[in-house]
């Protein structure tokens, strides 16, 4: 027994846990919200007419809804190509046409306001 005190004491100290993510309930005595969030937070879309790209949504408060953008910075870009369909908890992008390479944001909006961006990397592959 005094060998494991011993051996015990000789451990370095733990370090503190980790912050627990906040949790926000819409109505008081509702069903807590999980904050938003969307894995992966980037993604790759070919340059093609018809490439396609899928991220999850985490969290939030449905329905969710989606525009896309170009990333700051950007120019001669175009984004109006990029067609977003949320299903549940799925987004789909597809190019309805060929893209420019650059960087576009997809905005995802859920029913509270909050918002996340996926960035997606038009390139060759």
């Amino acid at each position: 027994m005094h060998i494991a005190e011993v051996a015990l004491r000789a451990l370095p100290p733990l370090p503190p846990p980790a912050a627990l993510p906040s949790i926000q309930c819409a109505v008081a005595g509702g069903v807590p919200i999980v904050p938003l969030a969307v894995w992966p937070a980037t993604v790759t879309l070919n340059l093609p007419k018809g490439s396609s790209a899928a991220a999850t949504i985490i969290g939030g408060l449905p329905p969710y809804k989606g525009d896309i953008t170009i990333a700051s910075g950007s120019s001669g870009l175009n984004p109006k190509v990029i067609q977003v369909d949320i299903s549940g908890v799925t987004v789909s992008m597809t190019n309805t046409a060929p893209l420019k390479k650059g960087t576009y944001n997809l905005v995802l909006t859920d029913a509270s306001g909050a918002q996340k961006t996926i960035i997606i990397t038009a390139a060759d592959q």
